[in-house]
């Protein structure tokens, strides 16, 4: 409950200091285009003033909240919060003269449940840049095993990231192959939670966790790992 609340408080105030410094700014020079990011769909408040200001209103559609939020609390679908950020998501569409989605996924859903016309929703899609290439392998990096296997990425409760250290705890505990090493790169609200999954399953020994860590020691990471 105290969680909630904190939310509550946290995006209610995110809200209003943006709807404050909206006003603020176009007072002193025109605003022509608000771009609003999810999640959360709580600026939609924003696009019905949009025709009193004569502006456009762009969803860059991120995540699925809805769906995102029945993953992390494990919850079905006839939970009151689950209807009410299909409702957020709703009205977002509503307002939005553009939608940027992540993926065709994403996309099919903002034509689907968000009635939004196709032409009117571009996919943005993300990537590493120019500089992000294989460099030289360094064997050392997998830790005398002869196999190494690399993640990088969020660890949250939808990420499933839990799902490789079950896979190991098969493979080396069930099957008896003991020539792989993992190295699990990024951080998450589920990072700790995965340590302890690692120390319970008796696989410490198989396992790297070096939280976030360079671009330089990605790259050698990556270069080196066979999966």
């Amino acid at each position: 409950i105290l969680k909630t609340e904190g939310y509550i408080k946290e995006y209610l105030k995110a809200f209003f200091c943006t709807f404050y410094l909206l006003l603020k700014i176009n007072f002193r020079h025109k605003v022509h285009v608000i771009h609003v990011a999810n999640p959360l769909d709580i600026f939609f408040p924003l696009g019905w003033i949009k025709k009193l200001l004569r502006i456009k209103f762009i969803f860059d559609q991120h995540d699925l909240c809805p769906e995102s939020y029945l993953v992390k609390y494990s919850i079905s679908k006839s939970s009151m919060i689950y209807k009410i950020l299909l409702w957020f998501e709703r009205q977002t569409y509503n307002v939005s003269d553009v939608v940027v989605s992540t993926n065709q996924s994403i996309k099919d859903i903002a034509v689907e449940r968000g009635n939004i016309k196709p032409d009117n929703i571009f996919i943005v899609r993300n990537g590493p840049d120019s500089d992000f290439k294989k460099v030289p392998v360094n064997i050392s990096v997998k830790n005398n095993f002869k196999y190494m296997a690399a993640y990088i990425g969020v660890m949250g409760a939808p990420d499933g990231v839990e799902n490789i250290i079950y896979s190991a705890d098969y493979l080396i505990n069930t099957k008896s192959y003991k020539d792989i090493f993992y190295i699990l790169i990024g951080y998450g609200d589920e990072y700790e939670n995965i340590k302890a999954l690692i120390s319970e399953l008796e696989l410490s020994d198989y396992f790297s966790m070096p939280g976030r860590i360079s671009d330089e020691d990605v790259l050698t990471i990556l270069s080196a790992a066979d999966v």
